[in-house]
């Protein structure tokens, strides 16, 4: 394109000249038409005015104005030569001539701020401002907004709704999602996030989405993260047994599932042995395990869900036979038939017993029973039933599984009639007398003897 070489005063000065010359008669119905590039502006995306200016009869040269809130923003316009000259700007904008009937101003991207948002355009002839466009209002596109959402707190079981408010952006149409983190497959449409019957495997972290469509097909969207936290009654896991040495340290140890974290409290029978506070492993040490400590202990955990969740925790401590009574004697009369006895064992595992003569051979005359009372606790009983005169013997019971062995001597004695104690020593005081003796049979059951006084001599009769 060839420039006309003028100054810019004279080309102002002729611009000026020819519209006021050109300018031929108005005819009805004939307007201006100020146009955006799209129904809304992009932030940092230029945006772009057409005027579509009406051209009297036997114009030759046309110009506008722009207006931007009523305030001139620049004027552009076509010479002879059909160069675009422009007369005024604003250096926030360009402008540029399409054809003798359209012009236009640009908003660069750069500049397209905030700042315009609301802003009001007009285009008017250069010479004449009785033509002119209709006011246009730039609106600029801007994302829907999500109010923020408190953390949730829900018991299991329950259900949850859960309602994401937004203000509308420009364009008002907004569509509202709900999505889940690390979980690709979820998603609710609407501003209710609904979760019925509510698990513990809910938890987690929610996004509320509000989303517009731009002009350009772009999407406008604002999002916020809402925790949800799904309470649960505490759950004991790890039901199995605890099984240690004698001396060992038994440690019990409990898994315990639940949100909140449980406070918990180890019990044996009622006595309280300890507590713990917001645990996820229960755990209780007993150092030097002996047989008297398998038994079953009790554990509870609560939270603010249920309280005295409880379940069993069973310790075994494998140990050696222990025997309350390992020597017993039986007194048996000569007109005895029978002879029997009891004794009680601790011991784990379960052990083996075996009754034997003095000599180390195996008593098979005598019947054996074992009761178990308890897991570690058995009473073994001894009976027979005798067909012949017995003398004292001695046997050996031999109790012992893998830990090691005990033994229960069992000491039957043969009661005879006693004799007539001997007198030791006698000594008579006018009324009184000390008399010591010593009697002729050393076991058995108590004896009893008397002593009868007589007038001459004082005789002890047992």
């Amino acid at each position: 394109m060839q420039f006309y070489k003028a100054t810019m005063l004279e080309k102002r000065y002729i611009f000026f000249s020819l519209c006021l010359s050109l300018h031929g008669p108005t005819t009805e119905g004939q307007q201006y038409n100020l146009i955006g590039s799209s129904e809304y502006a992009v932030l940092g995306e230029a945006f772009t005015w057409t005027c579509d200016m009406f051209i009297p009869p036997d114009q030759t040269v046309n110009a506008v104005t722009f207006l931007r809130n009523d305030i001139l923003c620049g004027s552009i316009g076509l010479l002879r030569d059909q160069e675009c000259i422009t007369l005024s700007s604003n250096p926030r904008y360009t402008y540029g001539c399409e054809s003798q009937s359209i012009y236009i101003l640009t908003i660069p991207a750069e500049n397209m701020t905030e700042y315009e948002q609301g802003s009001v355009w007009r285009c008017e002839n250069f010479a004449d401002d009785t033509f002119k466009s209709s006011d246009a209002t730039l609106t600029i596109a801007n994302t829907p907004y999500v109010l923020p959402l408190a953390k949730q707190h829900f018991i299991e079981g329950g259900n949850l709704l859960v309602t994401c408010n937004a203000t509308q952006g420009n364009p008002s149409s907004t569509a509202i999602f709900w999505t889940k983190s690390n979980d690709p497959g979820f998603r609710q449409t609407g501003i209710t996030l609904r979760l019925p019957n509510i698990h513990r495997n809910s938890s987690g972290i929610y996004k509320c989405t509000a989303e517009n469509t731009y002009s350009n097909r772009e999407k406008g969207t604002n999002s916020r993260d809402m925790v949800i936290d799904v309470l649960y009654k505490p759950v004991i896991k790890n039901k199995i047994v605890t099984i240690v040495n004698n001396t060992e340290n038994a440690e019990l140890i409990r898994e315990i599932d639940s949100n909140p974290l449980s406070n918990i409290s180890w019990y044996n029978r009622a006595e309280l042995l300890d507590t713990q506070t917001s645990v996820k492993i229960a755990n209780f040490t007993i150092k030097n395990a002996s047989c008297v400590d398998t038994k079953n202990f009790t554990l509870s955990a609560s939270n603010v869900v249920q309280r005295n969740v409880t379940s069993m925790v069973e310790l075994i401590v494998n140990c050696k036979p222990e025997i309350k009574d390992d020597d017993i004697t039986i007194e048996i009369t000569s007109a005895s038939r029978n002879v029997s006895f009891s004794t009680t064992v601790i011991a784990y595992p379960e052990p083996r017993y075996r009754l034997m003569y003095k000599n180390g051979t195996i008593n098979t005359e005598m019947k054996v029973n074992v009761h178990k009372n308890a897991l570690n606790n058995f009473t073994i009983h001894c009976e027979q039933q005798f067909v012949r005169e017995m003398d004292s013997e001695t046997y050996s019971l031999k109790v012992d599984n893998f830990l090691g062995s005990s033994t229960i001597f069992v000491h039957i004695s043969k009661q005879e009639k006693p004799s007539s104690p001997i007198i030791i020593e006698s000594v008579c005081k006018g009324t009184s007398a000390r008399i010591k003796w010593k009697s002729s049979f050393d076991g058995g059951p108590v004896h009893s003897f008397f002593i009868v006084a007589l007038s001459d001599a004082l005789q002890i009769v047992g």
